[in-house]
């Protein structure tokens, strides 16, 4: 049996050993820099990731995988964080939720290079933090010093690049951040976020870019794409009758 005459179904645990095999930030960033209609596409349906043969072609493969679920925007983030960063060991601001974290922090410790230091801002207790509110503590990660806290002050001070991925508590300084820092805002495609309307007017002497939901499914296609020729390559999955 096989793509002819069946779905491949992919469960979250063999697609998680599959994104093992490839780098999702690199694949994401080839995608977002040459842009191509291919011979898969994929969206998110329910719980679900299809990959079909075109927007309105055959199913191929259903992929049941929260990673990927979130995988795709926190790549598009980091591919675009390394593309506007100029110094060789940055310092990375992130204003984000309760759920940045999962969602952000593993593909941009991927794509920063080592000695690198990103500052998380969310609000509630820091949980790199023993007393909800104290100083914040800094981790390391990958060869990445992470630090979290609740003060945005704090995160931007000297970054970078500033990303906003959820309306901050108070309203951004531009004087906080390095001189000429770059302004990455994903307020516009995460969830229940509403849209940053204080980025628009806010006066940012360096570059700024604003996340799409294009890029979003450019990166979702890219990823589930590969997902799915590695499954096939490696005869993992289960193929389910149609």
């Amino acid at each position: 049996m096989n793509a002819a005459d069946a779905i491949l179904y992919l469960d979250d645990r063999t697609t998680g050993l599959l994104l093992d095999r490839f780098d999702p930030v690199r694949t994401v960033a080839r995608a977002l820099a040459a842009p191509a209609p291919g011979p898969l596409c994929a969206r998110r349906a329910a719980d679900v990731t299809v990959v079909a043969t075109a927007p309105t072609g055959r199913v191929a493969c259903l992929i049941s995988s929260a990673d990927l679920r979130r995988l795709p925007l926190g790549c598009v983030v980091a591919a675009l964080a390394r593309a506007l960063l100029r110094r060789p060991v940055p310092l990375v601001g992130l204003l984000g939720d309760a759920h940045c974290e999962a969602t952000y922090l593993r593909p941009l410790v991927a794509a920063l290079p080592p000695g690198s230091q990103l500052a998380v801002c969310r609000p509630g207790p820091a949980p790199a933090t023993s007393v909800p509110g104290g100083p914040a503590v800094t981790r390391r990660r990958g060869g990445v010093a992470v630090t979290v806290t609740r003060a945005a002050a704090e995160a931007l001070r000297g970054a970078d690049l500033v990303i906003v991925t959820a309306p901050p508590p108070v309203r951004l300084d531009p004087r906080w951040p390095a001189a000429g820092a770059a302004l990455l805002d994903v307020t516009g495609v995460t969830p229940n976020a509403g849209g940053l309307a204080g980025t628009a007017a806010l006066p940012w002497p360096g570059v700024r870019h604003r996340v799409t939901r294009a890029e979003v499914a450019t990166a979702t296609t890219a990823l589930a794409g590969e997902v799915y020729r590695v499954a096939v390559e490696s005869g993992a999955g289960t193929w389910l009758p149609r």
